[in-house]
């Protein structure tokens, strides 16, 4: 229902317009962190790969996955 009242207050153009940047710039930050430990820090192919699951394991769960329902 959030989509919908979002689309709804804002309009659906501005709604896709918001995740279609979003989606965009989740694509570069990928890119960037490979470049970033492959190139950069000269790590082989396992470490950078290890650091990169290290860093972005906590964001797909979120906080209320390891703290609980925020009221």
């Amino acid at each position: 229902m959030r989509l919908g009242s979002a689309a709804t207050s804002c309009g659906w153009t501005f709604v896709l317009v918001v995740i279609a940047v979003y989606d965009s710039c989740q694509g570069v930050d990928g890119i960037t962190a490979v470049y970033y430990w492959k190139d950069m820090q000269r790590a082989q192919p396992l470490v950078a790969q290890f650091y990169q699951g290290l860093t972005n394991t906590p964001w797909p769960m979120g906080p209320q996955a390891l703290l609980g329902p925020m009221h």
